[in-house]
């Protein structure tokens, strides 16, 4: 982790300089009432402010980060996990100098453009090394402006008007860009787009004619493959091109970019050199469309930052598009989660049938699990996420220290419910779980511990797959999946 650490001694406000001159402003308590007035019950406010106060001072943190509800909370919960430390006796070594260590990556992942290191900040994320004046003229290049246009007038058309509505963006949109680009990876055969192999039966050609046809198409696609080689090499990429995504730059600009061959696909679905394609396909497609939509609109990250947040975000744009594009090790966290505790957040998304409110949907969070459990959803991320090569120093070093990885974060969550509600209680919800999950296997071809271990963190897939085992021994398919080799 960069080099940012924490005093467990430093309670007490200093002078400073820097930012310090408008971080002291923001009054810790009157931060704290605001929260109760919205309904959120804490604990400890004394030293819960305390801690809070200390954070600001220390990182010297702008009070631009308290201006949404999303802000203050996250510093909140961040700063009760910091009372909860600095609460613990001192022991040989003091084991708490890690945890606090964490509670930097927390403070910077969440603020870190708004502190003091603001500067080491953007040297140690920039692993990328190019500028954004670099990566806007890769885009240009590779802009397809007759298909951009098209896509843009389908966005913002009728097809998106149940979902605009459901996101609560239905009267004003979240301003954002579209870029269709003129590239292809050569790893990907699905993104071939409109480009059926020639009919060699066709009668009506020679074959010479079917010759030239074949050579034409292998070289538009050959053409789209060294686009997307150079396109990679522009941008400081080795790894694949996804069928869409969104790039947001230093200022927060966000763009939807998707390659011409998806949009070709979605858009013209009428012309004849479609008819390979059929209309499941592309409604897989235009959902891949919608997922990256909703992250144009109302993104549950900071800045458009990939840190905290960005599990709850894919769960979010995968709810929104009907849940059919992976993610699978999140959706199963989540259901992990509510089987521990009995809360997951896939239910807050549209509460009451209402749309989506980011304020609403964070506040539903702390007000069911708490300032702690809030955290635990912002600081859980898709292992994609922590792979990737441009994955920033200080979410690696958050996910380490949650246990490397979702399994186990999601220990902790187990351990902390148990610890709070008794060990009863919990495994009573796990076994109402299971049992809901037994009865809408019923008819299915996969058994229960499949279902379990199928794309799950391995330590769900062991409280199940044990549950279950128990309660209905003579219902298991006594399989020997992998994830109950890991220990527990």
């Amino acid at each position: 982790m960069p080099n940012i650490h924490l005093d467990p001694g430093n309670m007490q406000l200093t002078e400073s300089n820097s930012l310090a001159g408008e971080s002291l402003r923001i009054d810790s308590s009157s931060v704290l009432q605001g929260l109760e007035a919205k309904g959120l019950a804490l604990e400890g406010k004394e030293q819960l402010s305390a801690s809070l106060d200390a954070l600001i001072q220390e990182f010297e943190i702008d009070s631009s980060v308290f201006n949404s509800t999303k802000g203050v909370l996250t510093m909140v919960a961040i700063a009760d996990r910091h009372r909860k430390i600095v609460s613990k006796s001192e022991q040989d070594g003091d084991p708490r100098a890690v945890e606090l260590e964490n509670i930097a990556d927390l403070v910077m992942l969440a603020a870190g453009p708004q502190t003091k290191f603001a500067v080491q900040y953007e040297k140690s994320t920039d692993v990328s090394g190019v500028s954004d004046e670099a990566l806007k003229e890769a885009y240009d290049r590779f802009t397809q402006p007759e298909l951009t246009a098209d896509l843009k007038t389908y966005i913002n058309g009728p097809d998106f008007d149940d979902l605009r509505k459901r996101l609560g963006k239905d009267v004003e949109m979240d301003v954002f860009d579209v870029r269709v680009l003129s590239i292809a990876a050569r790893e990907d055969i699905i993104t071939y787009g409109l480009m059926p192999s020639v009919d060699w039966e066709d009668e009506s050609l020679s074959y010479q004619e079917k010759q030239q046809e074949h050579e034409s198409r292998r070289e538009y696609e050959e053409g789209l493959f060294r686009n997307g080689d150079k396109f990679k090499e522009a941008v400081g990429r080795e790894t694949s091109i996804p069928p869409a995504w969104v790039n947001t730059d230093s200022n927060g600009k966000k763009t939807l970019c998707m390659p011409s061959a998806t949009a070709e696909k979605i858009l013209y679905p009428d012309e004849a050199r479609a008819s390979h394609y059929d209309e499941d396909a592309r409604q897989d497609d235009i959902a891949t469309l919608q997922h990256e939509f909703v992250h144009t609109q109302g993104m549950l990250l900071f800045g458009g930052r990939i840190g905290l947040g960005i599990a709850l975000e894919e769960l979010r744009a995968e709810h929104f598009s009907g849940d059919q594009h992976g993610y699978t090790d999140i959706k199963k966290f989540f259901q992990g989660m509510g089987m521990i505790t009995g809360y997951t957040p896939k239910k807050a998304f549209e509460r009451d049938e209402q749309s989506f409110d980011e304020e609403r949907f964070m506040l539903d969070i702390a007000g069911n699990i708490g300032l702690d459990g809030l955290l635990d959803t912002l600081t859980a991320v898709p292992k994609n996420y922590v792979e990737d090569e441009h994955a920033n120093p200080y979410l690696k070093s958050m996910v380490e220290n949650n246990g490397d990885g979702l399994s186990g974060l999601l220990e902790k969550v187990y351990v902390k419910a148990v610890e709070r509600d008794g060990e009863e209680v919990v495994e009573q919800r796990m076994n109402e779980a299971v049992d809901k999950i037994r009865a809408a296997l019923k008819d299915a071809s996969i058994s229960v511990e499949s279902w379990f271990s199928h794309g799950s963190p391995a330590f769900f897939a062991r409280l199940g797959i044990n549950n279950f085992r128990s309660r209905y021994p003579n219902e298991s398919d006594n399989y020997a999946y992998s994830s109950l080799e890991v220990a527990t």
